[in-house]
């Protein structure tokens, strides 16, 4: 599956692109029932986006653990209903793997790791509607909306519940390097940059990972003027809808 872009690989995740529309044709053979089941209920546009993103989480999955992304196998099964939706899982890998994947600006992101693991994207373009809701969920003293806002999410993907948890009970620490959740032990460490595809991406991975993830992935660089941080936010009940 040679259509996508690995854009980190170190030692605590991989982190992958794909272009909504790109993704190889392979890809449908490489889904699991769930997923063939939303693939064919969907619209072409929902279908590009779909293949894009479990092809940027094979091409993940297969960096992280030394497989080819022609021995694995990737599914969404609800647990609470058995539907056709909920949180990826890759099987057929030579080593277990957690998942998860983001999707903006016409692209899909997808990251793989040994521990429970979250993505979220932005695109710096953000509508300014967008980006008051945004703020208004995080509070008025973050000072960077979308790199605090995708850290909540990511650390909320990471920890299973997503936006059934509000997103006010995440606790990001001082520079964006840590969060948790606030009814929960579980601590992550966050990795916050900018694509080149023009969209913030966040990583949350649960501590226990490799502490050090070595130099700055390639193809990624720190969000110019996104270096505040927040203690938390404060407690809203709205938050912004995600993209289609």
């Amino acid at each position: 599956m040679g259509i996508g872009r690995v854009i980190a690989s170190g030692t605590a995740y991989s982190l992958a692109t794909v272009a909504h529309g790109a993704a190889p044709v392979a890809t449908r053979e490489r889904l699991g029932p769930s997923d063939r089941a939303r693939l064919v209920a969907a619209r072409p546009d929902d279908a590009g986006r779909l293949l894009a993103g479990r092809a940027a989480a094979l091409l993940a999955a297969a960096r992280w653990t030394g497989s080819t992304s022609d021995d694995l196998i990737v599914d969404a099964v609800c647990p609470a209903c058995g539907g056709p939706h909920g949180r990826p899982v890759v099987v057929g890998a030579s080593a277990p793997v957690h998942v998860s994947i983001a999707h903006a600006a016409g692209v899909a992101f997808a990251v793989a790791a040994a521990v429970p693991v979250g993505v979220d994207a932005e695109p710096r373009s953000t509508a300014p509607a967008r980006l008051a809701a945004v703020r208004d969920v995080l509070g008025r003293r973050s000072l960077a909306p979308l790199a605090d806002w995708t850290a909540v999410e990511a650390i909320l993907k990471a920890d299973g519940r997503g936006l059934r948890v509000d997103p006010s009970e995440v606790v990001l620490g001082v520079g964006r390097r840590r969060g948790r959740v606030a009814d929960r032990d579980a601590r992550y460490r966050l990795r916050v940059r900018r694509d080149r595809s023009g969209c913030v991406v966040a990583v949350a991975w649960a501590e226990g990972a490799a502490a050090a993830e070595g130099p700055a992935p390639a193809g990624l660089s720190a969000p110019a003027g996104e270096a505040g941080s927040v203690r938390g936010a404060t407690r809203r009940t709205g938050r912004p809808a995600r993209h289609p």
